[in-house]
Formats: structure tokens, sequence, C-alpha cells
């Protein structure tokens, strides 16, 4: 389980790539500390797991889903606590 920290970024969905044709989304990115070890109950009916990565180990990603710039910008702010927010 995590409690958020910080909010990193705020990205248009509209802006990676193909724009969205019945909506409009954002993406919200936050860093958040762990506060006990495994993922929370609600967190497994979307997903069967969550793992870590270095940045440059981070496996292929689906780019209308998450961009490199995206992740890039997750590791500067673990790189530099007092970088500002990112809004797109």
């Amino acid at each position: 389980m995590v409690v958020p920290s910080k909010l990193i970024a705020v990205f248009d969905g509209n802006r990676a790539g193909t724009p969205l044709a019945a909506y409009h989304a954002y993406k919200l990115f936050f860093l958040c500390d762990i506060v006990e070890d495994g993922p929370a109950e609600v967190f497994l009916l979307e997903t069967d797991k969550a793992e870590f990565f270095a940045e440059d180990e981070i496996p292929p990603l689906s780019p209308r889903r998450t961009s490199q710039d995206q992740i890039a910008e997750c590791f500067a702010h673990l790189r530099n606590a007092d970088r500002p927010t990112w809004y797109d």
C-alpha cells in the first residue's frame, strides 16, 4: 500500500498522439511512499502484479498509454524532490 506525497505531473491525453474522439482525459502521476508491502486488494482488480524498474531497464511501453517522456518526468522528480509539478 502507498500514500501519495506529491503530484508529479498532469498530462493531457489529447497531446499523446491521436486525439480522443468521445471524451477528454488527463493522466495524473503521483510520487508515493510505500507504507505496507504488497498491493492493496483493490489494486488486484486491475492487474495481477506490480514491479519496479531502473530508469534504463523499463520494459517496452504502450506509448498511447504511457510515453518515455512521461516516465522520464517521473524519474526526474525522484532525483530532484523540489522539481515543480509538470502541467501538459
